[in-house]
């Protein structure tokens, strides 16, 4: 069994040892109150416990929660109805195929009421084991953040996970398809400055490609432990290439584009100084602020590249949003 116990929520292999009745156990802890992530390994193969449900169905993630209660966990912790997930399919046309999407309703959903959007196209997988409509529930209930609708992707670009901005296809498909499908099928502002985007990792490099490509779509962005980092990239692919570089002299329109626009509410970015995303990060900054673009930074002491930061980068972006 792996779970995230670790320091800094870090994975760690547990032995599992079968008993005399034929049931494999393992025992952990004591654990400090938290959301835990854990999965089994059956020779050699990642399994999900078949008796842990999840929120948006996955089939492709083993990965399930555990939560231990207490006050550092609360904000995880369900204190009421939270939301309702529905399935919603949209006509991808840079795909050239039908690709899902899940559509969550904030408690109370009012059908006549227009609400803001708030895109994550960091798949289901980030959704069930950050436990965002409990987080979000909580949020709003709280005053935190207003009743917004969340827009959830399968964790899938169109391209490649990784890759020069050109390759980047999903803030044409966001555009062209994806906002379209929604506002479609749900009462949701049609303003950029009601619209949010933020991801974690390879969505987070996508909400990066955006900010630079799309002007007037989105108002809010988050971009957490996904920036332009030269060992994210294939090197098969792209002998050599350094992404910041790349940009600066290449790019230079976008960030110039950007500067002049000014048409960001928010660019938040940032990871956890124990995350492998820190260096490309950290440039990504610094290409921003040399461009002159505003940036809000966010550095978590601790944090890995795991849920836990996902999590609360993400309540942190939630907080600032649609202000």
């Amino acid at each position: 069994m792996t779970g995230s116990w670790g320091a800094s929520f870090q994975d760690v292999d547990t032995p599992m040892a079968k008993g005399t009745d034929g049931v494999w156990t393992a025992t952990v802890g004591p654990l400090d109150p938290e959301l835990y992530t854990y999965r089994f390994e059956v020779d050699g193969e990642e399994l999900a416990d078949p008796e842990a449900a999840q929120r948006v169905a996955d089939p492709a993630d083993p990965e399930r929660t555990v939560l231990v209660p207490g006050a550092a966990a609360d904000y995880v912790t369900s204190d009421g109805p939270n939301g309702t997930v529905t399935p919603l399919t949209y006509h991808s046309a840079v795909a050239g195929r039908e690709r899902p999407l899940w559509v969550w309703t904030p408690p109370d959903y009012d059908p006549e009421r227009t609400h803001p959007t708030l895109y994550l196209p960091g798949g289901p997988s980030r959704f069930n084991t950050a436990r965002v409509d409990v987080m979000f529930s909580r949020m709003i209930r709280s005053g935190a953040m207003p009743p917004t609708i969340v827009v959830v992707r399968e964790n899938e670009t169109t391209g490649r996970s990784y890759h020069p901005i050109g390759e980047d296809l999903f803030p044409q498909d966001l555009r062209e398809s994806i906002v379209p499908a929604v506002e479609a099928a749900y009462p949701v502002s049609r303003e950029a400055r009601d619209r949010a985007l933020a991801g974690f990792s390879a969505s987070g490099v996508a909400t990066m490609d955006t900010f630079l490509t799309q002007r007037g779509l989105v108002g809010w962005f988050g971009s957490f432990s996904g920036g332009y980092n030269v060992n994210t990239f294939d090197p098969a692919r792209f002998p050599g290439f350094d992404p910041v570089a790349d940009l600066q002299a290449n790019g230079a329109p976008l960030l110039t584009a950007a500067a002049a626009a000014g048409d960001a509410e928010l660019l938040m970015v940032g990871t956890g100084l124990d995350d492998i995303g820190l260096n490309g990060t950290t440039r990504t900054i610094a290409m921003l602020t040399a461009a002159h673009i505003p940036v809000t930074t966010v550095f978590r002491p601790g944090a890995a590249h795991n849920d836990e930061n996902t999590r609360e980068l993400l309540r942190l972006f939630a907080e600032r949003v649609f202000d």
